[in-house]
């Protein structure tokens, strides 16, 4: 079949008609395109001593869900360690939670400010049963399991103990551990009739222990926390953490509420 002159003008033109047509199908969308995702909220960065574990996690957790709009995010690690980022400028922490004496850094750096907040003491604890009073247990001859005195626990143990004034009765038949588990597992087994760990430690594995008393002792200070502010979004958590409201996330882990001493 031979397409005349006219016809064989007409063909170039419907093959490109084709063309945008197939073109413009391709582009044509079927709607209004799709709005972006919304941003993610900026997480309000929190670096905390590690012994506080077991606390400042569940903190970070209750804060989150009572502010969808200011997440928290939490790292774990040791005083010293959060210190030296600090002091360097290499940890991007709007928050830092540290035992008391850990320095700060200073200069530029410097902190917005520093609060008071929790006090993890010393505390002495005796067997489930067991009625009779501290001193009684010590001058009946009961071995008493403690830190050893190279640690800190077990020096401050001893400070509290002459402090009240059972040290010298209770030298002579003393049981030894390097760490809390080996003193709470002392008494548990019938080894030692008291025991002086951290609360936190006891809070965390009590299994029947019982909790008598706080060992009182300036010294003990050391196990003391600070909220360290470092940048303006880091206020309102600070300033959340430190209300009464959230002291019973602190005492389920067997921490004490500090607060600024008013003058």
């Amino acid at each position: 079949m031979r397409l005349t002159l006219r016809q064989r003008g007409l063909v170039p033109l419907l093959i490109a008609a084709a063309a945008l047509a197939v073109h413009a199908c391709r582009r044509a969308p079927d709607g209004p395109p799709a709005p972006p995702d919304p941003a993610e909220p900026a997480a309000v960065r929190v670096s905390y001593d590690s012994k506080l574990s077991g606390v400042l996690p569940l903190m970070l957790s209750r804060w989150t869900a009572a502010h969808p709009g200011a997440l928290a995010r939490g790292i774990s690690d040791t005083a010293g360690a959060i210190a030296g980022r600090a002091h360097a400028g290499t940890d991007d922490a709007d928050l830092i939670v540290l035992t008391a004496q850990t320095p700060l850094p200073e200069g530029d750096r410097a902190p917005i400010s520093v609060r008071p907040w929790a006090h993890d003491p010393l505390v002495i604890f005796t067997p489930p049963g067991e009625t009779r009073p501290l001193d009684e247990i010590i001058h009946d001859g009961g071995r008493l399991a403690m830190g050893v005195v190279a640690g800190p626990m077990g020096q401050y143990t001893r400070f509290g103990l002459r402090k009240i004034e059972l040290w010298d009765a209770v030298k002579s038949h003393l049981i030894r551990h390097s760490d809390a588990a080996s003193v709470m597992n002392a008494v548990r087994d019938g080894d030692a009739a008291v025991g002086v760990v951290y609360s936190s430690d006891l809070a965390r594995d009590p299994d029947g222990l019982r909790r008598v008393g706080v060992l009182d002792s300036a010294e003990s200070a050391s196990r003391e926390y600070v909220l360290v502010v470092l940048t303006p979004a880091g206020v309102p958590l600070a300033r959340w953490i430190a209300d009464p409201a959230q002291d019973d996330s602190l005492t389920s882990g067997g921490y004490l509420p500090l607060r600024p001493q008013s003058n």
